[in-house]
Order: C-alpha cells, then sequence, then structure tokens
C-alpha cells in the first residue's frame, strides 16, 4: 500500500507517547470512517491499533467534512503536529465512542510544534476532558460537547487561542482539591472551563450547562494565573448535588422479603424507618465563574454566570475574584447564586488583596434557603479600587418551613477591612424570609428573617445616587387559641462598623410585620 511506511511510523512511536497517555490500555482499535488527509495524501477508511494514536511533530492530519472518528475505552488522540478539522455546517465531524458506556479519552494537543484548527466538531462520551490544550495556539469554532460522566470540558495549559461558538453540557466527577484563596478550598472540585497559566485567550459565545456528579463540587469557568482573557456573550450554568445514598439491595429470587422491625408506642404500631446516615451526606460547592492567584486583565462583557448548590451547599458563588488578582473589567453581565440548602449563597463575591475591579451595568441576585444566607455583594480582605456603577443587587432568604420554622436572613452588601470603593447610581436591596405559620401539629407562627442592607465593617466607600434597602420578613401566624404568633424580622439600611460612607445615598428599612 502506497502509505504503509507513513502508517507503519506512526503506529511505532506509540511506545514514546507522554506520561499524560501512559495509562491508556490497549482495548482494540481506532477506526476513522470518512476521508482524512496525511500530509496532503488521502487515506480513506483507516484502521489503526495501539493504546492510543499520536500525530506527530511535522505531520498533517485534515478531517474531511462528515467523517466520524470511532473510539474505542481508554483511547486518546495526542496531536503533536497539525490537526484540521473541516467540517460544514450541513456535515459536521464526530469524535464518538464505540462503548457509550466506558467512553473514550477526549484529544490532546500539546507543544509548541502542534496546531489545530476545528470546525463544526461534535465530541460525545468522552471520560476525560473533551479538549486539553498545552503550550500552543487553539483556534475552535461551533464545537459542541455533550458527556454523561467526564472529568471537564476544556482544559488549557500554557495556551492562547480564540474559542467561540462552543454549546457544551455534561456531568462532571470530581478529582481532587482546588484552593481559590488560603481560606477557601474546594474539595472534590469538578471544572467544566479551566484556564491555567493562560495568556490571551478568547472565549466567544460559550454556553455551558453542567452538574456535578452526586457529592461533587462544580466550577463552571476557572482562571488560575491567567491574563489578558476576553468572556464575551456566553453563559455558564453549574449545579452541584449531594451524594445520592445507594439504593437497598435486590432480594434474590425466592427469598422472601423481610419486613421492617416495628416498635410500640402509645399502644398503636408503626413501622421503623432506618435512620439515614447524614455524617456521609457531602457538602458541595459551586462556583460559576472564579478567577484566582495572580489572574491580570480579565474582561467579561454581556455573560451571564448562574451557580446553585443542592442540599448541603457551603459556598455557593455565581461570580468570584480573589487572590490578589487585577484588572478585572465587568460588564453588561448578569449572575444568579441559590443555596438550597443550609450555606451561603453569594451573586458577586471579591476578597483577598483583589484591586482594580469594575463592574458596570450589573444585576446580581442571590438566594437562599430558610436555614442558609443570601448575600449579593460580597467584599473583603483589603480589597482596593473596586469601583460599581449601574447595579442592580438583591438578596433574598427562604421562607420558614416547619423544619425551620424561623424565615432565613440577607445581606444585600457586606465589605469589611477594604478602601478605595467605589458605588455609582447603585440599587442594593435585602429581604428577609417570612415566617412560617402555624398548623395543628405545630400551633406557632416562625418569626421573620433579619435583613441588612448593607454593612461596613472597617471600611471605607463612597457613594454617589445610592440606595440600601432592608426588609424584614413577615412572622407566622399562630394557630388555635393555644397558638403564638411569629415576631416580624428587623430590617436595618445600613450598619457601620468603625467605617466610613461618603457621598449621596438613601436609605429603607422596614420591618417584618408581625404575625396574628
Amino acid at each position: 500500500m502506497k502509505h504503509a511506511p507513513i502508517l507503519l511510523a506512526l503506529t511505532m512511536v506509540l511506545g514514546l507517547l507522554v506520561p499524560a497517555v501512559a495509562y491508556a490500555q490497549k482495548t482494540g482499535p481506532i477506526r476513522w470512517t470518512g476521508t482524512l488527509y496525511f500530509n496532503g495524501s488521502p487515506v480513506p477508511g483507516t484502521e489503526l491499533h495501539g493504546t492510543t494514536y499520536l500525530i506527530p511533530s511535522g505531520t498533517q492530519v485534515v478531517v474531511q467534512p462528515g467523517a466520524r472518528l470511532l473510539f474505542g475505552p481508554n483511547y486518546m488522540l495526542v496531536v503533536e503536529g497539525e490537526l484540521l478539522v473541516q467540517g460544514e455546517k450541513n456535515a459536521p465531524v464526530y469524535a464518538l465512542a464505540l462503548d457509550k458506556v466506558r467512553g473514550w479519552r477526549g484529544i490532546l494537543i500539546q507543544g509548541s510544534t502542534s496546531h489545530a484548527h476545528l470546525q463544526y466538531f461534535i465530541m460525545e462520551e468522552f471520560r476525560g476532558y473533551a479538549l486539553r490544550i498545552a503550550d500552543t495556539h487553539i483556534v475552535a469554532h461551533h464545537i459542541h460537547l455533550t458527556s454523561s460522566y467526564c472529568m471537564g470540558l476544556l482544559y488549557l495549559k500554557h495556551a492562547s487561542g480564540c474559542i467561540h461558538d462552543v454549546n457544551a453540557s455534561a456531568t462532571l466527577r470530581g478529582m481532587g482539591r482546588v484552593k481559590l484563596a488560603p481560606d477557601v478550598t474546594v474539595r472534590r472540585a469538578a471544572i467544566a472551563v479551566y484556564l491555567r497559566r493562560c495568556h490571551s485567550v478568547s472565549l466567544q459565545n460559550i454556553t455551558v450547562d453542567v452538574q456535578g456528579y452526586p457529592g461533587c463540587s462544580v466550577l463552571g469557568l476557572l482562571l488560575f494565573n491567567s491574563s489578558n482573557i476576553h468572556v464575551v456573550h456566553s453563559e455558564v450554568k453549574v449545579f452541584a448535588q449531594v451524594r445520592v445514598l445507594p439504593p437497598p439491595p435486590r432480594t434474590p429470587p425466592g427469598i422472601p422479603p423481610r419486613n421492617a422491625p416495628t416498635f410500640s408506642e402509645g399502644g398503636s404500631s408503626s413501622r421503623l424507618n432506618p435512620r439515614p446516615p447524614s455524617s456521609r451526606l457531602r457538602a458541595v460547592e459551586s462556583y460559576g465563574f472564579a478567577a484566582t492567584t495572580d489572574c491580570s486583565n480579565i474582561h467579561v462583557e454581556h455573560s451571564a454566570f448562574q451557580a446553585v448548590g443542592e442540599g448541603h451547599a457551603t459556598y455557593v458563588a455565581a461570580f468570584y475574584v480573589t487572590e490578589r488578582s487585577c484588572h478585572v473589567y465587568v460588564d453588561h453581565v448578569e449572575t444568579y447564586a441559590c443555596s438550597e440548602g443550609k450555606g451561603t449563597a453569594c451573586a458577586f463575591w471579591v476578597e483577598n488583596h483583589a484591586k482594580h475591579v469594575y463592574g458596570e451595568h450589573l444585576s446580581l441576585i442571590a438566594r437562599s434557603s430558610v436555614s442558609g444566607t443570601a448575600i449579593a455583594i460580597w467584599v473583603e480582605t483589603y480589597v482596593s479600587k473596586l469601583h460599581l456603577a449601574h447595579v442592580n443587587a438583591t438578596a433574598i432568604a427562604g421562607n420558614g418551613s416547619l423544619s425551620h420554622p424561623n424565615g432565613g436572613k440577607a445581606l444585600g452588601f457586606v465589605l469589611r477591612s477594604s478602601r478605595d470603593v467605589q458605588l455609582v447610581h447603585v440599587s442594593i436591596q435585602a429581604h428577609g424570609g417570612d415566617g412560617v405559620d402555624g398548623c395543628a401539629t405545630h400551633p406557632n407562627g416562625g418569626s421573620g428573617g433579619p435583613a441588612i442592607g448593607a454593612m461596613l465593617e472597617c471600611s471605607e466607600c463612597s457613594a454617589t445616587h445610592a440606595v440600601f434597602a432592608a426588609y424584614g420578613g413577615d412572622g407566622g401566624d399562630a394557630y388555635g387559641a393555644n397558638g403564638i404568633p411569629g415576631d416580624g424580622g428587623d430590617a436595618t439600611a445600613l450598619l457601620l462598623i468603625e467605617s466610613y460612607l461618603y457621598g449621596k445615598y438613601t436609605t429603607i428599612e422596614e420591618d417584618g410585620v408581625a404575625g396574628t
């Protein structure tokens, strides 16, 4: 065969792969269907065997429209040469798994001699990261990524490039710990899009909708020690869920099921339901966007970030800047943070020596359950040169329930140990949760939750045309003659603790109404 030497050479280099792919197993062939071009020569229907497939330096592979790349379990594609995926809108290129349950390992593009241009490319059921780019430049557009169980979507390290028009959805599994700040460590972290020590990366029209495997924390877009990053017209949604306890084992055929033990109380017999091992419920965290460790010159425009944490969520942050990151520009951005458990939900969080953070035309919403705390804007630990203009920020706490009768607490703006903070045309509101109404089994009404519009501690801030509003939650009504109505929640529009607030601002303060 005319191209046999080329294919033999490609197969022989498999033993020289980088350590990143040394774990791959020999489980079957890789089949490429369609027309491929190796260094300009067509090779239709190529089939290769080995632990993985390597495009070495100096070799060019062109994938024509409509081609399908089929990978066996533990297989991956390593690119050290040039890969051109030339899909078209009506004839995209597919990278698929031969075994949809076991999946495949994704694509690694690495080295200064490598180059990749991907367009109209669909990747499904990968188990590692879909695309890993290291020490090179990448151009990719009109990419569709989907997987039911994977490590992440995009991982760029020491890389640059332009990635736009990407639609991605997946269930992510956490692999280790991510230290965002000295006192913020995310355990069992799963990262959808990870930029590590990157320079000059443009992300445009990126849509990411991911959830964590039960018990895993999720980060949607994480920037670590990166600079000149542009995120434009993008939407990131993340959802972290608690670990689901495994179902009880099935009873083998022919063996009668054992009845649950019973106990007597007050002359009646009831089934004793086994107590769920609450200690096995893992706390999860959820971050939509996070920039940490000396990130600089970050532009985020016309984008939206949503973070939701279920159950025992400790922190849920839609937008988070920390650890000496500076020159962060946020314009026309919407954030939504929701903690459905006992944790804290924050829509906009800046801390730990971050400086030169500018936000304009922002819509910030934080919601929490009755047992959690909602904070719209959270700034602390020596943040300087923070400028927020034309911002609507709202913190809404959850209403009471029978298990937690009192309403939750809400804080609109928290500023601690920071200087040179400016607020211009800003409206900040905090709504405490309502207490639950009494009922036959619980006749007392719950108290309304407290609300603080702005709390400043050891800080200085200037305000121009700013509004700080606090609305305490209403108390729950009593049930029957013996019930006690709940108290209304306290509202504090402005709380200053060894702090100074200058300028022109308005405060609105309404305590909750007591129940009847």
